[in-house]
């Protein structure tokens, strides 16, 4: 499913002494079977635009389509964009409420009118996508782990088999270990399921191997959207709207400056160690 966004406006609270103007002019695409990565700064307008991708927000001006179909327009059936669309929050795992893992996560297809054993079959297929154990099923989520709770959140997100999915901050909280397996995993689901992903990160580094595209958002507004690669050889634009830049990336740019001429767009450990070898002549080139 592809997603259109054009001359998206929000104002929080309008008309009032505490009205701010959260996005303007915001004008995006996202491609059928994409990762999308957004990243920018804290406070940049990330969560507030993925909120408006399934009608959770309405839009102050502007429009957003779905394959084309307006879903600002009067009439939409916002139930049914939420079901093509799935949102998961920061901090999932303080949406859990059912009694029991299984019924947390059959939720949703349960709202639907499934038949119980499609429920069931969605039920078990969404837990082995997020990697937990089906003896977990007859559990209490409060009873778990926070990473085993935030898995059951993700999983009733994935029992309702959106067309797309869309995560805001999901590493937010873990440690680096945790960040890395749940952005495989995402990785994973994006390309076994071929859904289209859009993940929210103000750390471009988690992102950056998977993302077919990169969003950079500040101020409320779209500075860059292309190639990660493209973004990752411009630490000058990063720096200016308050990206961190990667520190792989920003070593290669401090060997550059010595005279070194490596290429800065590295993605991970092995290619910017491919890339030294290359640059001193003991590499491919």
């Amino acid at each position: 499913m592809s997603i259109t966004v054009e001359g998206l406006e929000h104002v929080y609270l309008p008309g009032t002494p505490l009205e701010k103007k959260a996005l303007h002019d915001v004008n995006l695409e996202i491609p059928t079977g994409s990762f999308c990565a957004i990243v920018g700064p804290t406070g940049s307008g990330k969560s507030t635009l993925v909120q408006h991708l399934n009608g959770l927000l309405r839009p102050s001006s502007g429009h957003i389509y779905l394959d084309g179909v307006d879903i600002t327009a009067r009439g939409i059936d916002l139930r049914r964009v939420r079901q093509r669309v799935g949102l998961v929050f920061q901090f999932p795992e303080q949406q859990l409420f059912e009694e029991t893992v299984w019924d947390d996560i059959a939720f949703g297809p349960r709202n639907l009118g499934l038949p119980a054993e499609e429920i069931a079959q969605r039920v078990a297929m969404a837990m082995a996508l997020v990697g937990l154990d089906q003896g977990l099923a007859s559990r209490s989520p409060f009873g778990l782990s926070g990473g085993e709770m935030r898995r059951v959140a993700l999983a009733g997100v994935l029992a309702m088999s959106p067309e797309v999915l869309v995560l805001d901050e999901p590493a937010a909280g873990l440690d680096p270990r945790g960040r890395d397996e749940i952005i495989a995993r995402v990785a994973t689901w994006h390309r076994e399921l071929g859904i289209t992903v859009v993940v929210v990160s103000h750390t471009l580094e988690d992102v950056a191997p998977f993302a077919t595209q990169v969003v950079l958002v500040a101020q409320g507004t779209v500075h860059y959207t292309g190639p990660v690669r493209k973004l990752l050889a411009n630490g000058e634009l990063m720096r200016q709207w308050g990206l961190d830049v990667p520190p792989l990336v920003e070593l290669m740019e401090s060997l550059r400056a010595r005279g070194l001429p490596v290429r800065p767009a590295v993605l991970d450990v092995q290619e910017t160690v491919t890339e030294i070898l290359r640059a001193i002549g003991g590499g491919p080139s």
